[in-house]
């Protein structure tokens, strides 16, 4: 008929118009910017009461860990936080908010910091993380943790890279394997293809073997420990549609700790509820790390 428009699918049905839209958070979260200010502002006012044990964990311009620990404690679970930003965001400062609730659990929160795109690529960025997982395991002894006892935290883009060193062939890369106990995996994305496809894939600009190494999603037989894998229901359609299925391979591994969609929940406000002592998902975070 004259005058339709025809859309080519691109991806599951998406018109490539639909599928930059479901890989952009902030179309389906008008209070994020609002949200993402108040975060910033709760991990500023947490640093400031109790400011962090900064080490230095390689030569890069942002390879450092920011290190909350109580007194007192040996042999401590250690939950480390890997920062998301759409991988574009050196940010490890605005995710300080979770301490609190994880020293008075008697754990420590480790923050790692490392470089992003474009800066460095996204392999780069992954190597950066690597490194500074092998230094905690090494070194977080000093500070009255368990280096046999690491749990991953991340969000978004944070998620991903959480993912993908849970399935890393570490002596592959000659490295020691760090001890993974679990990991909490919110708001991710674990396949890199469909990401690839939409407008992201202008910056992510990861092709053919590259974006397939660093699909968590086909690596599954290298997963290192058990995820616990949350979402909320109001984020867009491609990031639950992911976590829904990275959740289901889990599950039918045996390695799903559990599956979380929290309601009224968009990908910011799942961002906040790390920094909320009282949020179902801080408490299921610390009865994890207790467990």
């Amino acid at each position: 008929m004259s005058g339709t428009v025809v859309t080519t699918p691109v991806f599951l049905g998406y018109s490539q118009d639909e599928l930059d839209r479901a890989y952009d958070q902030d179309a389906w979260a008008a209070n994020g910017t609002e949200i993402q200010a108040r975060v910033f502002a709760r991990s500023l006012e947490v640093a400031g009461q109790t400011p962090p044990l900064t080490r230095r964990y390689g030569p890069g311009e942002k390879q450092f860990v920011d290190i909350f620990a109580p007194s007192g404690i040996h042999d401590a679970p250690v939950l480390v936080m890997i920062h998301g930003g759409a991988w574009r965001l050196a940010m490890r400062e605005a995710f300080y908010g979770p301490a609190p609730a994880v020293m008075d659990a008697g754990c420590i929160l480790a923050v790692v910091g490392f470089q992003c795109l474009p800066v460095v690529t996204m392999i780069q960025m992954v190597a950066e993380i690597r490194q500074a997982l092998v230094w905690i395991g090494r070194e977080i002894g000093e500070f009255g943790g368990d280096g046999r006892n690491l749990r991953l935290i991340g969000h978004s883009s944070g998620a991903h890279l959480a993912a993908v060193m849970l399935t890393t062939d570490w002596r592959g890369l000659g490295l020691e394997p760090p001890s993974l106990r679990g990991a909490t995996l919110i708001s991710g994305l674990f396949d890199l293809h469909p990401v690839a496809l939409s407008a992201r894939g202008r910056y992510i600009d990861l092709t053919g073997e590259h974006l397939a190494a660093l699909s968590p999603m086909r690596h599954l037989g290298r997963l290192a420990a058990p995820a616990c894998i949350a979402w909320g229901t109001e984020e867009s359609p491609e990031f639950k549609r992911q976590s829904q299925v990275f959740a289901s391979a889990l599950e039918g591994m045996g390695r799903l700790t559990r599956s979380v969609a929290l309601p009224a929940c968009n990908h910011f406000e799942m961002l906040e509820a790390l920094s909320d002592a009282e949020s179902p998902l801080t408490r299921m975070i610390l009865a994890d790390a207790r467990s």
